[in-house]
């Protein structure tokens, strides 16, 4: 993996790494002041941010000073071509703060590919219950906000020297299974599920059909699971 100084931390002022690489679009000022906080309550703790527009970068710069928060605490990562180094990169993060209504998706899944818990909080909507669904399959509940103050007290409570143990011990749980193809989540598995759940829409379809054309009324909803369906 590459090292801090490429990254552009000093690591030797840096105790906790705080990482979110979602597209500027999805940070809205309320988490954003969240982060903020949770870095004023952190000593020596930086947010790493994928690097936007400078426009943007000198926006966020500006409201976190209004926050009280130096420019040193958040830095923008620049681009780097090569995919592989770009998912190496994400090693150098201790924990990643997922945006809210719009998380993660892609972005969340180079993260726990990369070996490193995503602090995510779920919404109502599909877009914002991507990352609560990753964290369950990876056991990560521990991960999981109910709301935006769960999601300050969570963090700081993960960049403590009680979390960070936490977060080892999630590390050497659950991360070497995500690369495990026949794990809970191996695609080979997910894949196989997929197809049973759509076998079972079809045949519950025809059952559904052949009954209404039988009695006249329509059957009651059905909820189907893929992870019922894996092998």
């Amino acid at each position: 993996r590459p090292s801090y100084e490429d990254a552009g931390i000093a690591r030797d002022q840096t105790d906790f790494i705080f990482a979110c690489f979602n597209r500027n679009l999805k940070i809205k000022p309320d988490i954003f002041e969240v982060w903020m906080r949770i870095l004023k309550a952190v000593p020596r703790s930086v947010l790493w941010l994928r690097r936007f527009h400078i426009r943007v970068q000198e926006n966020l710069l500006k409201h976190a000073e209004r926050m009280g928060v130096s420019n040193s605490s958040i830095i923008f990562a620049g681009r780097i071509p090569q995919r592989s180094k770009h998912l190496a990169r994400h090693q150098l993060a201790d924990l990643f703060l997922d945006t809210p209504r719009f998380g993660g998706h892609s972005t969340l899944a180079d993260v726990y590919w990369a070996g490193v818990p995503a602090l995510v909080i779920p919404g109502e909507g599909v877009s914002s219950r991507i990352g609560a669904s990753m964290a369950s399959a990876f056991n990560g509940s521990v991960f999981i906000a109910r709301n935006l103050q769960d999601y300050h007290e969570m963090a700081v409570q993960l960049a403590s020297k009680r979390g960070e143990r936490t977060i080892e011990m999630w590390k050497k749980q659950e991360a070497p299974t995500i690369h495990d193809d026949g794990g809970r989540v191996g695609s080979q598995q997910y894949t196989m599920g997929l197809e049973r759940m759509y076998q079972s829409m079809w045949e519950e379809f025809r059952t559904r059909r052949h009954h209404k054309q039988r009695t006249g009324r329509t059957s009651r909803p059905f909820v189907l699971s893929i992870a019922a369906h894996q092998p």
